[in-house]
């Protein structure tokens, strides 16, 4: 009989993430990092760099920025943080030339002097900009660029706490009024009158996200004890009147919620920080309500080992109709922990991905809020200051990750072996490289397959796993017990096969051209010792060397019962898809 040969194509990337990365649909995939999967549904267009803000910035501690135009017709960026004294009282800044590369500089007459400042509050409205500071109670303040007139308390909430969460302010967009959520009461102001207690919900209840839903508020309502449901509570604006059309947004803190192309989308943590002993899987949940029932469309669980440090912040922006919020949680095995999106992809179906990292591959330890202007992110992060924004220069030196669903032939009991895959891509840039991987089974790591550098090609076809270099990847090794051979970002795993090439002579223990096995004791990024057996014993070396030495890694590709691929991109390469052809090893038996 003969083998069956099957061939796989993606080309198109607009499912966003997979429920079941082994059940998912033909657009879906397992993970996306730092790419943007709505402009085309058949391409995954990277973002560029995050660099740092100009100047010197780290005392202000810079929690959000805003565009205004203000009552005189001048258009400044401005941003909001603390005085950089210790009082950390509100503090204005601002561009008044080149609002992308320009330096930020105080506001002589925009600083506060009570109240420590929430710095992610800022909201422009009617030609000023508004922020919450925490005096005795928590109070609106107000600052006019035109006049240069800063005003300490526009209104008095007469809350004293809101439990640490304060929802970006929302302008209704029927009413033109200025809604702030504290604590369990909504506040509203509309340029003129302020009103202190427009609406309360219940105690044991905390707001914590504002949006519109038709005519009405939509209100965010998460408990304050875990065990309780969150609600929407979706308010006619009516100050005569407590009543609300409450929505059950079932268990779980409801953090976010937005109006998506007319559908609420509300987004929900089981757990924050760390994890309670009622929640054995934390998890992030996403809801849509368009009438009757909020139902769950996609769920993501941290299923990492230990403690979770699932976060889940109510920061939020709206922009072209989809909801970006930050999140940190831990899938297909690392901590991911970048701006989130949620937006209808061309089907009109919501779908949800990582978009952009916050600070390029940094780490990060805390987000203290950000904003999207146009094509242009800002992230304040760290809790000392720190504040990345988009390169206004097309840099790509970020990579961005597309992780692939799970492949299994249609039957994990089956055994079928890779015979090749293609990454296809737009005309690669000068700077351009796509490096792609594979991981089998049950293994949680990646092997590299084969790196593609070739300027203006579509793409590249492996049919097997191939060298950086051609011929072979330079190598250094020491005369040692054991021995150990330097490459760096070798990207080798534990059993996998090589062989050396050399010009001259290799060390007394050492033979050119025999297959020897990489061993996980002592395996770094750079170095690694090897065997003459996987897992065996660590090869010693005596005796002198020469020439140049190259280790060969052209070997067949695996043999698989499921198989997942992932694609990085950096220089800016645009991936327009992924190809794989794989044989049923079995077929003769069926």
């Amino acid at each position: 009989m003969a083998t069956k040969e099957t061939t796989i194509l993606i080309s198109d990337f607009s499912g966003g993430i997979a429920d079941d990365t082994l059940q998912a649909r033909a657009n879906e995939f397992a993970l996306t990092k730092h790419f943007d999967i709505f402009s085309k549904k058949n391409r995954l267009i990277p973002y560029r760099d995050m660099e740092a803000e100009a100047g010197t910035l780290a005392a202000f501690k810079i929690g959000s920025v805003a565009l205004l135009t203000d009552s005189a017709g001048a258009q400044n960026l401005f941003a909001l943080g603390e005085t950089s004294d210790a009082n950390a009282y509100p503090q204005f800044l601002e561009k008044s030339v080149d609002m992308v590369t320009g330096t930020f500089a105080e506001s002589t007459t925009g600083a506060g002097a009570v109240g420590a400042v929430v710095a992610a509050s800022m909201f422009p409205y009617k030609n000023k900009l508004y922020g919450l500071n925490l005096d005795t109670t928590v109070k609106l303040f107000s600052y006019d660029p035109a006049s240069n007139t800063y005003t300490a308390a526009v209104g008095n909430t007469a809350k004293t706490t809101s439990n640490g969460i304060y929802p970006k302010m929302f302008r209704h967009p029927l009413d033109d009024i200025l809604y702030i959520g504290v604590g369990n009461q909504v506040s509203k102001y509309d340029g003129t009158t302020f009103t202190a207690a427009a609406y309360t919900a219940p105690i044991g209840m905390v707001i914590t996200s504002l949006t519109d839903y038709g005519v009405y508020l939509a209100i965010a309502l998460a408990p304050i004890d875990q065990s309780g449901k969150s609600y929407v509570a979706l308010w006619n604006r009516d100050t005569s009147s407590n009543y609300v059309e409450p929505v059950d947004f079932g268990e779980g803190a409801l953090m976010v919620l937005e109006n998506v192309g007319g559908t609420l989308v509300g987004v929900s943590a089981s757990a924050q920080t760390t994890a309670s002993v009622f929640d054995i899987t934390p998890k992030v949940i996403f809801r849509e309500f368009t009438g009757g029932l909020a139902r769950p469309f996609k769920e993501l669980r941290w299923n990492g080992t230990g403690a979770s440090t699932l976060l889940l912040y109510n920061y939020k922006e709206k922009v072209n109709d989809r909801l970006y919020f930050p999140l940190k949680i831990y899938t297909e095995n690392q901590t991911v922990w970048q701006l989130a999106v949620v937006g209808k992809n061309s089907q009109g179906r919501l779908v949800v991905t990582f978009d952009r990292l916050f600070n390029n591959d940094t780490a990060v330890t805390a987000i203290n809020g950000f904003n999207i202007i146009g094509d242009y992110a800002w992230v304040f992060f760290n809790g000392d200051g720190s504040i990345s924004r988009t390169n206004d220069a097309a840099t790509y030196t970020a990579t961005s990750v597309y992780d692939s669903q799970i492949f299994n032939g249609g039957d994990s009991l089956k055994e079928e072996h890779l015979v090749g895959v293609s990454v296809l891509t737009e005309a690669m840039p000068a700077d351009g490289k796509i490096v792609c991987y594979y991981r089998k089974n049950e293994e949680t790591t990646y092997t590299r397959i084969f790196q593609n550098t070739t300027d203006n090609s579509f793409g590249h076809d492996a049919v097997n796993i191939e060298n950086v270099a051609e011929g072979g990847d330079a190598v250094t090794m020491t005369q040692a017990t054991p021995c150990v051979v330097t490459l760096a970002g070798h990207k080798l795993l534990a059993g996998q096969p090589f062989r050396f090439i050399t010009s001259g002579a290799l060390y007394t223990g050492i033979t050119a051209g025999r297959i020897y096995y990489v061993l996980s004791t002592d395996l770094a990024a750079n170095t690694f010792k090897f065997a003459a057996t996987a897992g065996g014993t660590a090869i010693n070396t005596t005796g002198t060397q020469s020439g140049t030495h190259k280790l060969d890694r052209v070997f067949q590709l695996p043999d698989f019962r499921e198989i997942q691929f992932r694609a990085e991109s950096t220089g800016g390469v645009v991936i327009t898809g992924l190809r794989f052809k794989y044989q049923d090893k079995e077929s003769s038996k069926y």
